[in-house]
């Protein structure tokens, strides 16, 4: 199971942490207090067993055992002594009388090693039997072969078996003690954590949380309680100067968009006055146009006929104005259909090829014939594209060539059309502002072309954007989607250009 919680996983970490360093520590201790305690038994017994061997030493023949009987008699009596045998120097046993059940322990003493004052110890651990045997080892001295035969190395043996149940008990509460202490140090220090982390950490996260989501409702001049803690009072101090920048920058563009609503409601009220007029001039400037065609055929005088071509012209030139001030002041309504773009293309350059102005021009095609047929308006895109490319015509000076490019990306189902020119290019101030209405770098024109031209791509679904080319000129980059054409409402158009 994954713990999410921080606490808990703080709390579960110094815990673990803890245990085992309480396990370890009181493991080692454990050992080595049970050797503190094992050796300390062996240096008691050593010097009890050396005063009793004295005793021996005078007492063991007398009288038929009458007096070390009575002393081996005694020393059974003590709790602390399991066992206590006295055997002759042939291992014959002579204390007690009755015969001792040897089955848990053996009371042969060919291999134990003695000390040079005559005493061995060994251990004896079993489930039912935990003690220390020490066998004290009566040598034949200068002063016992008054009674003994000089012969006789060894008169005899005395086994004692002190307990080890005091070790054990010793040892049995040193680890109860461990243990309570453990425990009582791992309730402690999760309460500790708890209370610190309820304290300094959840209540301080808590009112950040209650800030947060009052922040999110809009209430930007909320500020959050800076805590003692420093690290979340750094943290508290950043998240108010956030808030305060958002803050700021939340009525900065409050008034920007209140500005800007202002400034889009007086362009629409020009915008309709602007329709209104174009409308009401147009009619005017197409009887004027007529009219001139009817006087000029009448006129013979070659002067005066230029007069009034250049007249008629200039006339032409406002009429195309007021027909692109009144197509940008009406939302444009596609007519999509399956068609062939690679075809729309190629009508398109004989078309421009008639708009030359006598500039020496070379206007190619490198078109990928494994473009399908898929949705538009012919008749808008042609006006997009011939857009573009009578710009392009204008932007070289006397000789120069213009590039129709198509690619199409089968993954993501994706035309891609090139328009590349070799003219003046764009200068970098102006590159993101040419699709925007009215902006145009020309003496002639109204700069709602290009505006017109970005318009139609957006409604198509596509994309259109301008860079310029190292060597010279610029590249329009125009991208239409192949498939799942609806069309984009008027309500929901955005121009996606750059």
């Amino acid at each position: 199971m994954q713990i999410k919680s921080f606490r808990l996983k703080t709390i579960f970490s110094l815990v673990l942490s803890v245990v085992l360093i309480s396990i370890v520590s009181f493991y080692f201790y454990n050992k080595a207090l049970e050797k503190r305690i094992y050796e300390t038994t062996l240096k008691n017994s050593e010097k009890y067993l050396q005063l009793l061997q004295q005793q021996m030493l005078f007492t063991i023949g007398e009288n038929g055992g009458k007096i070390i009987y009575p002393i081996l008699q005694r020393m059974e009596q003590n709790e602390d002594i399991l066992l206590v045998a006295l055997f002759d120097g042939d291992g014959k046993l002579v204390y007690p009388r009755k015969t001792i059940q040897t089955d848990s322990y053996t009371l042969d003493f060919t291999d134990t090693t003695f000390d040079n004052k005559g005493i061995g110890f060994s251990k004896i651990s079993r489930d039912d039997y935990q003690a220390i045997r020490s066998v004290i080892r009566v040598d034949n001295a200068p002063i016992c072969q008054e009674c003994h035969e000089t012969t006789q190395k060894t008169l005899g043996y005395l086994v004692m078996d002190f307990s080890l149940r005091g070790l054990k008990n010793n040892l049995a509460l040193t680890k109860m003690f461990s243990t309570t202490f453990t425990v009582m140090l791992i309730v402690s220090i999760a309460l500790t954590i708890g209370l610190l982390h309820y304290r300094y950490v959840k209540r301080s996260l808590k009112k950040f949380v209650t800030t947060m989501q009052r922040v999110e409702q809009g209430e930007l001049g909320e500020r959050v309680e800076i805590p003692e803690t420093e690290e979340l009072g750094k943290l508290a101090r950043s998240f108010n100067h956030m808030l305060e920048r958002l803050q700021t920058i939340q009525e900065e563009l409050t008034r920007y968009h209140r500005k800007e609503l202002l400034e889009a409601q007086r362009l629409a009220s020009i915008g309709e006055m602007a329709a209104s007029l174009a409308h009401e001039l147009k009619n005017p400037i197409t009887g004027i146009a007529n009219a001139i065609e009817v006087v000029t055929d009448d006129i013979y005088d070659a002067e005066k006929k230029a007069i009034l071509n250049e007249i008629h012209r200039q006339v032409d030139r406002v009429n195309r104005t007021l027909n692109d001030l009144l197509t940008y002041s009406r939302p444009i309504k596609l007519s999509p259909k399956s068609s062939n773009i690679n075809e729309l293309i190629e009508t398109i350059i004989y078309s421009l090829k008639n708009h030359l102005s006598g500039k020496d021009i070379h206007i190619s095609a490198t078109l990928d014939k494994d473009i399908p047929d898929f949705l538009f308006d012919p008749e808008q895109m042609e006006r997009a594209l011939s857009n573009i490319g009578l710009n392009a015509i204008q932007a070289i000076d006397s000789y120069g060539e213009i590039e129709f490019q198509t690619q199409y990306d089968r993954v993501q189902e994706l035309v891609s059309i090139k328009i590349i020119d070799s003219g003046k290019g764009i200068e970098e101030s102006y590159r993101h502002q040419i699709f925007k209405p009215f902006f145009t770098t020309k003496h002639q024109g109204t700069g709602l072309g290009l505006t017109i031209t970005a318009d139609i791509i957006s409604r198509h679904g596509g994309e259109i954007h301008v860079e310029n080319r190292p060597e010279g000129g610029c590249i329009f980059t125009i991208t239409l989607p192949v498939k799942c054409y609806k069309g984009i409402p008027d309500e929901k158009i955005e121009s996606s250009y750059h």
